[in-house]
């Protein structure tokens, strides 16, 4: 019965924050835009970029690939500077309105007023905000192959559905991150520079723990995006899981699986998540 009523009121919170996202012109306006440039750049990979079915072999930096086919090209909207990496920015900046703009706008005290939990409202407010991501990554997916359908470029449907996923598994840690930075400070000024940081120090966390200790990049969240990807197709491998295969001789090392990349993704989304929920139940809701 608990259970069911706490399910009850997760739904009933993110009704009424999409409610509350589609009145607001600003935020519709924001996500189309991000929605349609990332949609955009994937497509235009296709018009600068070729994707022959027997390529032998490939490294854009990121990636080492051995006859990758047509699939390459979700590889390259990954790695890209304005996908992947604008996904998670994007996220925690969406993320760090999550108590920011309700106490802004006066409606945290309604919200409240409601027979729910801090506790509810909070991982309510949260998961409204990566469902609004996951629609951002669905619209993405689809424009994409589309597009790459009508230029001739084929594109495992496995691999489409897994890179879907783990990219919107990838930006809701962003979210999740955003959220948390929202309890710390009750001015939006604070918060929002905060969470400017926070971006910053999650897309460059993967090259400072790497430059200490290799197997420690896995931890960062872009890094573990691409570990969790190349686990997609057996002939992808990231370079990072390259310099682990050389150092210890094994091709498919275990910090470079699939799994461990996952397992870090969906870290990032419960901690911070379950941090900020803790420091929305201690918080003074009238500051």
């Amino acid at each position: 019965m608990n259970g069911r009523h706490t399910a009850t009121a997760l739904l009933n919170i993110i009704q009424l924050e999409f409610r509350r996202h589609h009145r607001s012109r600003g935020t519709v306006g924001t996500l189309v835009g991000l929605t349609l440039f990332c949609t955009f750049w994937s497509v235009h990979n296709l018009s600068i970029s070729t994707y022959p079915p027997d390529a032998s072999l490939r490294n854009d930096g990121v990636f080492s690939v051995v006859t990758p086919g047509q699939n390459l090209l979700l590889l390259d909207a990954a790695t890209s500077v304005f996908v992947g990496p604008l996904l998670l920015c994007a996220g925690v900046l969406l993320g760090v309105g999550t108590v920011t703009t309700p106490r802004a706008k006066g409606t945290l005290r309604t919200i409240q007023t409601f027979p729910y939990s801090r506790r509810s409202v909070f991982v309510g407010l949260v998961l409204s905000r990566i469902v609004v991501i996951a629609v951002v990554v669905a619209v993405l997916t689809i424009g994409t192959v589309v597009a790459a359908s009508l230029t001739g470029v084929q594109l495992s449907w496995k691999v489409v559905l897994g890179f879907a996923v783990l990219l919107t598994l990838h930006a809701a840690g962003g979210v999740a991150v955003g959220a948390m930075v929202s309890t710390l400070r009750s001015e939006p000024i604070a918060v929002y520079l905060l969470g400017v940081v926070a971006a910053v120090g999650l897309l460059v966390l993967g090259g400072v723990l790497s430059s200490q200790f290799i197997q420690a990049g896995v931890f960062a969240p872009r890094t573990a995006f691409h570990v969790a990807l190349a686990g997609l197709h057996g002939d992808w491998m990231t370079l990072f899981q390259q310099a682990l295969a050389d150092e210890t001789g094994d091709v498919r090392p275990l910090f470079g699986s699939m799994v461990a990349g996952i397992l870090v993704l969906c870290t990032w989304v419960m901690v911070p998540t379950l941090l900020g929920t803790v420091g929305y139940e201690r918080g003074d809701l009238d500051r």
